[in-house]
């Protein structure tokens, strides 16, 4: 285990040549997380400091979330740790290891006459504290330059919205090094506090027309930087885990204990050193970003402060059956629980929107209670992607038989399920041919590249086959008799609309009805057609499928330059893996360096080729989990299949503690002689690791 995490690590020895092509590096807890520049710190964007310099770096909290316009919610950074003045000049000596095992990034650097050592951890047991250890040596008084902890108090967000807040201090014990201070932004509402522990030197705090200011004294200083977040409602539980961080030493070694757990014991062995690294690192940004808490799962680029600050049910289903497989059932249960809780809300939503039954699970999606999403207007189209409703339904039916947990299965999943399928149950309408076809306004297809408002998305009638077929195999499981399981049956055996959109010019169905000739072949964002073999298991892939997997670069728009947009190059490789096609899913892999889709060294998959400014998108970091893993031990298909996408390249490749839905938990390794595994029955209704 050790050995294929260690593979992820990333170290650096120079500093950047180009602050324009700088990756800042991410961490988190799980509900808190940071991107960090190459000093260790959030200097990125601060008063146009390396204004170049393509993200942000900041500190968020899953605790820190607005409500604006059109009842979108959406997180908010919430304060950053920077230089007081001016940052110093690059380093001659420099060097940052990050250190996937325990979390831990350490940032070591020398100037004449200061040697500076900043180390960031997050603890996954302790989810409201970010620990920043500052240790140096200065060969002359006030060498050591001054920090700055300044909470976020105006942003420019997305859709053209501008949220500006204030910060109002509430302590500041300075002989004590205690402070805390409530930010308000717009709707969030939450406490910043710090606690420095010192061990060598002396450091003192310092009320700022912006922050915090941290002045050290003394010609070495070692000191321990411990910054705390939580919502206003929970300042008392965050006081209290604040006062446990008492020595950095103990801190360090309590969090590398935590990580070692929290990673549990289930890994791949790739000899190709580029791909082991990204199943590490893969695994690494996604534990960052989501802990076992029953609350709105992160946005797709985690607490990196990057990208889309929304949750998207969808996204999260890109993740969860990754979880799965490698042991991580708390956090795939949590999400589960959270759409469970937000039920009725959703019910409300549906009547309120479309006039239908059950839930159409929103797209962009509320974090917190009382939503009354897009009752007044929607910043755009995406917003009635109507297929979305099939993902929670997904994640809530596997989850279920890896928990094999009959009370929770009835009390949370079931109910999830259920609703999906009286959505899709309450739209579908008979077609003149005689299968059961979807037209609803408003609504919008998975391709965000296609028109609004069209007959027959293809996603949405794959969304309600499946929506479907679930809904009623659960059923006889639970044993509940919905009224609705009669029309369920007759709308599966008439059939759903899908050869209404065969085009056979092309060979494989349109995005939705109308498309023929002049349509989306050719020009897709996201490869629709392969929906069966990525996201929504439907059984063995038919001939139209498997076509379509044949011309995935012909299908989406400019993949054939190499150019990926969103998660399509991911969706590539899970597709290859899943039809086991080992030569595929190695073509497919080869394309991300060419594409821009992740970096020279490997460290991130970008939302979009040469989208640099997004790195950390952990929607595709999931997909990529998925695809190495299920290259080995897979059930996508219902039986489980070893091996059946592993390239020949990857020689003696090893895998232990990948699960199964049947419950079984499998090791091996294959050798000249065929694979040799071990499959053993994992224990029932296991949770996972906290």
């Amino acid at each position: 285990m050790q050995k294929a995490i260690q593979a992820g690590d990333i170290v650096r020895t120079q500093w950047p040549a180009s602050i324009r092509d700088h990756i800042n590096l991410y961490l988190g807890s799980g509900r808190c997380g940071a991107s960090l520049d190459a000093y260790g710190l959030m200097n990125a964007h601060y008063r146009g400091r390396f204004a170049e310099s393509p993200t942000r770096t900041t500190l968020m909290h899953a605790d820190h979330w607005h409500r604006g316009d059109w009842g979108l919610d959406y997180w908010l950074p919430v304060a950053r740790l920077v230089w007081a003045d001016a940052p110093p000049a690059p380093p001659p000596e420099y060097r940052q290891h990050l250190t996937l095992s325990d979390g831990r990034l350490v940032t070591e650097m020398t100037w004449p006459g200061l040697a500076l050592t900043v180390t960031n951890t997050f603890h996954p047991g302790r989810r409201d504290l970010l620990a920043v250890e500052v240790g140096y040596e200065a060969s002359a008084p006030g060498a050591m330059p001054d920090l700055l902890l300044v909470p976020e108090t105006d942003l420019k967000t997305h859709y053209d919205q501008h949220v500006t807040g204030t910060a109002e201090g509430l302590e500041l014990d300075a002989a004590g090094g205690a402070w805390r201070c409530r930010v308000r932004m717009g709707t969030a509402n939450s406490v910043v506090a710090l606690r420095v522990v010192s061990a060598a030197g002396k450091a003192t705090l310092e009320a700022a027309a912006d922050g915090l200011r941290i002045r050290f004294a003394g010609p070495r200083g070692r000191h321990l930087l411990v910054i705390g977040v939580a919502g206003v409602s929970r300042q008392a539980e965050l006081q209290a885990e604040m006062a446990a961080a008492t020595d950095a030493d103990r801190f360090a070694a309590e969090a590398a204990e935590a990580w070692r757990r929290r990673w549990g014991d289930a890994c791949i062995e790739v000899p190709v050193p580029e791909y082991q690294a990204l199943w590490a690192r893969s695994l690494f940004w996604v534990l960052a970003s989501y802990a076992p808490d029953s609350r709105s799962p992160a946005p797709p680029h985690g607490w990196s402060g990057v990208g889309w600050p929304f949750h998207f049910p969808q996204d999260v289903s890109y993740i969860h059956p990754a979880l799965l497989r490698l042991g991580h059932l708390d956090v795939a249960r949590a999400w589960v629980d959270f759409y469970r809780r937000d039920l009725e809300t959703m019910q409300s939503y549906t009547r309120d929107i479309y006039e239908a039954e059950g839930t159409m699970w929103a797209w962009e999606y509320p974090i917190g209670p009382d939503s009354r999403l897009l009752r007044h207007g929607t910043p755009n189209w995406c917003q009635f992607e109507i297929h979305n409703a099939a993902y929670p339904a997904r994640m809530a039916r596997e989850a279920s038989q890896y928990a094999r947990d009959e009370g929770w299965t009835r009390e949370v999943a079931w109910p999830v399920v259920r609703e999906s399928a009286r959505f899709f149950g309450s739209i579908v309408h008979r077609e003149t041919d005689g299968t059961w076809g979807i037209a609803i306004e408003p609504s919008f297809g998975q391709d965000e590249m296609g028109g609004e408002n069209a007959r027959n998305y293809l996603c949405a009638l794959y969304g309600a086959a499946y929506s479907l077929r679930t809904a009623l195999a659960m059923a006889e499981e639970v044993g509940e008799d919905e009224p609705a399981l009669a029309q369920w049956r007759r709308i599966l055996a008439d059939g759903l609309a899908f050869g209404r959109l065969w085009d056979e010019a092309e060979g494989v169905l349109m995005t939705c009805e109308g498309q023929v000739g002049t349509g989306q072949f050719g020009k897709e964002k996201h490869p629709v057609q392969l929906n069966p073999l990525i996201f929504l298991p439907l059984g063995e892939a038919d001939a139209h499928v498997r076509r379509a997997y044949e011309r995935r670069y012909d299908l989406c728009s400019r993949a054939h330059e190499p150019f990926f947009h969103g998660w399509t190059g991911a969706a590539f490789w899970l597709a290859a893996s899943h039809l086991g096609d080992a030569a595929g899913l190695t073509h497919d892999l080869a394309q991300a360096r060419p594409a821009r889709y992740v970096d020279p060294a490997w460290t991130t998959i970008y939302e979009t080729s040469t989208a640099i400014q997004a790195p950390f998108y952990v929607t595709s970091h999931g997909l990529a989990l998925q695809a190495l893993n299920d290259a080995l031990v897979s059930d996508y298909w219902g039986e489980t299949r070893i091996g059946a996408a592993c390239p020949a390249e990857w020689g003696e490749v090893r895998f232990t503690g990948l699960r199964t839905a049947d419950g079984r938990v499998h090791s091996g390794r294959k050798t000249d002689a065929g694979w040799q595994v071990t499959s053993e029955n994992g224990p029932s209704g296991a949770a996972g690791r906290s």
